[in-house]
């Protein structure tokens, strides 16, 4: 059995690991984003790795405007900044803005709320909580309880019961308390 790392070293391998991931999502993002961004697009690095780890970037900084794009999405959803994934991760947050709602959920040929609906869809479907924030904030793209509650029955015969009460008692929740925690 191996021995865990001292907490420093296991630091630096985290901080490493969110550096290959940003470096990863930057090469492969361009792809992802279709029409909307050169296939040879770049991403401007900031920083530098940790003293005697070696050369990378600290963060990654896209100029291509995926982080506005992102900002703007998350705004006409109804999310604001989206200041929950932030507290958690700072990381995350950023993958989220510019990938998530900056690349993705920007593309043209579908509207927000076709996108809204097919990813509560998809939420319900894997039993993720994190539908609750999806379930909070679809009113700002028009979509009604009462399509909200045939989202979920919907997703009986290819989720099973159990999902679909379970996604059920969440949005009966969130109706009541207005609060979408994770």
């Amino acid at each position: 059995m191996e021995k865990p790392k001292p907490s420093a070293a296991r630091d630096i391998d985290t901080a490493n690991d969110r550096r290959s991931l940003l470096r990863g999502l930057a090469a492969g993002g361009a792809a992802l984003a279709g029409a909307g961004i050169a296939a040879n697009a770049q991403p401007a690095v900031k920083g530098a790795a940790a003293p005697g780890v070696g050369e990378g970037p600290a963060a990654v900084d896209f100029s291509d405007g995926r982080m506005e794009t992102g900002l703007k999405v998350m705004q006409q959803m109804g999310w604001g900044t989206n200041e929950g994934i932030r507290a958690l991760d700072e990381d995350l947050w950023r993958i989220t803005t510019e990938i998530n709602f900056g690349t993705i959920w920007s593309r043209p040929g579908l509207s927000l709320r076709d996108r809204e609906i097919i990813c509560m869809t998809t939420l319900i479907t894997i039993g993720a909580p994190g539908v609750a924030m999806h379930f909070k904030n679809a009113h700002a793209l028009g979509i009604t309880d009462e399509e909200i509650e045939e989202i979920i029955i919907q997703t009986i015969p290819y989720a099973g019961f159990p999902r679909a009460l379970s996604a059920m008692a969440l949005f009966r929740k969130v109706q009541q308390t207005g609060e979408a925690k994770l």
